[in-house]
């Protein structure tokens, strides 16, 4: 007699459990290897286990209630970090004696209003408004220009995410089009100028400690077309991540043994995932970006679960996000793309970025509580 096949079922909030926690253990073994100094990073992995632990207990639709308060956080925090940023081209805050960078923090809390605005202005099916869809994009497009002055990438990052939701939400379309079409032309032009200035910056100081963010941007995409820089250092940090990408193949260096994180700034940060392949191997690489395909998938199936528009729209929004910088950050350590500055979510050094997408994976799992049966079929 024929068995039956084998079938088990895997609850979303399960895989979402044991992606992170894969992602944290590369963390933790990338970092010690690269740096030798894991105590600290092992505090940050602890406090953001802890914070996905509390928050998968409190309800999305408490938070909710604090969007508004959101909202003000993040531009309290996007003006004093214009105002008093310091650190690599000022866009940290000093706290503490620690440098502590707000953008992603800011995008997050933009993201959780826009979320809430929707959620609360859809009603029995019915498109928002002219004057609400005019209104949402006045707030990302404000905040996505205030990011940009500091930080393209982020900045990008969040008008993708923001122009996602709303296009789920189900905007007019042609509203969606004309904000997209001005900000395509706004980037254009803030790329431009910074163009121009380039050459003036890098006379006056190292373009990549400025913060003049378009002479920065315009540098970065010169340097991928052309293999050209007008600044000190940079070409140098795209060649040796390239470098540690093309020694991994099959036969990595071995934790520890890699050679290059010696003179790459910021390894363990904004080119760690290159420095992984030196020293661990693209297979090791490979099955990292695969982790990341998974978490994005996880969240778009929870989405499609969940019966509220806040919990659907939050899902897939911080799916993406979270998602999107993992692949801009492997983009970027590949060539694939001009470098970014952006980490690499769960595995980079810890700090601010590492905490915040731990909280988010903690609305992700209560959601999936709340859903119920979230269990999918293999």
């Amino acid at each position: 007699m024929k068995g039956k096949p084998i079938r088990f079922h895997l609850k979303n909030s399960s895989i979402l459990v044991i992606v992170t926690t894969i992602l944290f253990l590369f963390s933790f073994l990338s970092v010690f290897s690269l740096t030798g100094d894991i105590l600290e990073h092992a505090v940050f992995i602890g406090i953001g286990a802890l914070i996905i632990w509390a928050f998968s207990f409190v309800s999305y639709v408490t938070l909710n209630k604090f969007s508004n308060i959101a909202l003000f956080i993040a531009l309290l925090l996007l003006i004093a970090t214009l105002i008093f940023g310091s650190g690599a081209a000022g866009r940290s805050l000093l706290i503490m004696n620690r440098y502590i960078q707000t953008f992603y923090p800011i995008a997050f809390l933009v993201i959780f209003f826009m979320v809430s605005f929707l959620a609360s202005n859809i009603k029995d099916h019915q498109a928002i408004t002219r004057s609400e869809a005019i209104f949402l994009f006045v707030v990302l497009g404000g905040f996505c220009i205030g990011i940009a002055l500091r930080n393209m990438s982020t900045a990008v990052l969040l008008m993708i995410t923001g122009w996602l939701i709303m296009f789920i939400a189900d905007v007019k379309p042609k509203y969606l089009f004309i904000f997209i079409f001005i900000c395509f032309l706004g980037g254009v032009m803030y790329i431009s100028i910074g163009s121009i200035k380039e050459k003036k910056a890098t006379e006056q100081m190292a373009l990549e400690n400025s913060k003049d963010r378009g002479s920065t941007v315009a540098n970065r995409v010169k340097y991928w077309m052309t293999g050209e820089s007008d600044t000190k250092g940079y070409g140098k940090q795209m060649t040796l991540a390239k470098a540690a990408v093309a020694r991994s193949g099959l036969s990595p260096t071995g934790p520890g043994k890699g050679i290059l994180k010696q003179s790459m700034a910021e390894g363990e940060n904004d080119f760690i995932f290159a420095l992984i392949c030196e020293e661990f191997g693209f297979v090791v690489g490979s099955i990292i970006l695969f982790l990341y395909f998974i978490f994005f998938i996880t969240t778009v199936q929870l989405s499609n679960k969940s019966g509220g528009i806040f919990a659907k729209l939050y899902a897939v929004g911080i799916g993406f996000l979270i998602t999107a910088q993992g692949l801009v950050h492997i983009g970027a350590n590949l060539g694939v793309i001009p470098a970014t500055g952006q980490t690499l979510p769960f595995i980079s050094k810890g700090g601010v970025t590492l905490l915040v997408s731990c909280f988010a994976v903690g609305i992700l799992l209560n959601i999936a509580k709340q859903n119920g049966n979230d269990a999918i079929e293999d």
